[in-house]
């Protein structure tokens, strides 16, 4: 996301079947969100993936099971969501947040386009 080009990064697995892997820098991703990128630091994902959009028919984004800045950068780059639940106390407490959440990062910015 530093140098905003993913096609560097693209490995070809099959003929159909790209993967842009991640690196351990995303370890630091917030603090480098905050201290370098100019704007809204929601949309740095989708604005990096944009140069590559058109290239695929689809994207699949794998996000860490929280809603910190790599997940909400995943949602408002997304145009679906698929949440998946363990089927655990903990989880079913914390659906409805969650899925409040989740509808204000994924409906609310996607009303703002920026790529």
């Amino acid at each position: 996301m530093k140098e905003k080009g993913p096609r560097l990064f693209i490995l070809k697995v099959k003929e159909n079947l790209d993967l842009l892997p991640a690196e351990d820098i995303l370890a630091t991703f917030s603090r480098w969100l905050y201290r370098e990128q100019r704007g809204d630091v929601n949309v740095t994902l989708g604005k990096t993936l944009a140069a590559v959009k058109d290239k695929y028919d689809y994207i699949l984004i794998d996000l860490p099971p929280n809603l910190g800045d790599q997940t909400i950068n995943g949602l408002t780059a997304s145009d679906y969501a698929i949440v998946i639940l363990q089927s655990e106390p903990f989880c079913y407490s914390a659906d409805e947040y969650g899925f409040l959440a989740i509808y204000y990062w994924f409906v609310k910015l996607k009303t703002r386009r920026y790529f």
